[in-house]
């Protein structure tokens, strides 16, 4: 089970990749929102399977299993996406009026504490996911 969610973990991150690479490249606004809503979505079997094939209860595994998933997409999709547009994969956009949230609060802080930010948060929730099997 743990395979499965993993490809369809990727299989998210690649969908929403492409859906907003294209909209870059056609010049048009992502909506933030919207694609939070969307990754809920389509992270949510993943989830689900993560939570299934952990032996902690269900409460304790589910939100490890959301956790994970949501710093990994995090991580991933931006510094790809970044890369993509031939950006460092720590950029962190430009202070334009449709800028995502977590953009704003990244651009506040120094690069280090961006990238702690972001990927102590998926090692420490691998690790723990990683315990409960």
């Amino acid at each position: 089970m743990i395979w499965i969610a993993i490809i369809l973990l990727l299989a998210a991150l690649g969908y929403k990749l492409i859906h907003d690479l294209k909209l870059y490249m056609s010049n048009r606004s992502v909506n933030h929102k919207l694609g939070w809503v969307t990754m809920v979505l389509m992270c949510s079997p993943s989830i689900v399977l993560f939570t299934l094939s952990s032996n902690f209860f269900w409460y304790l595994a589910l939100p490890i299993s959301a956790g994970m998933c949501s710093a990994f997409i995090w991580l991933w999709f931006d510094g790809i996406y970044n890369l993509y547009r031939g950006y460092g994969f720590w950029f962190t956009g430009s202070n334009d009026k449709d800028d995502a949230a977590s953009d704003n609060v990244l651009q506040s802080i120094p690069l280090w504490a961006q990238v702690i930010l972001k990927t102590v948060p998926l090692i420490s929730l691998v690790y723990i996911y990683i315990k409960s099997l």
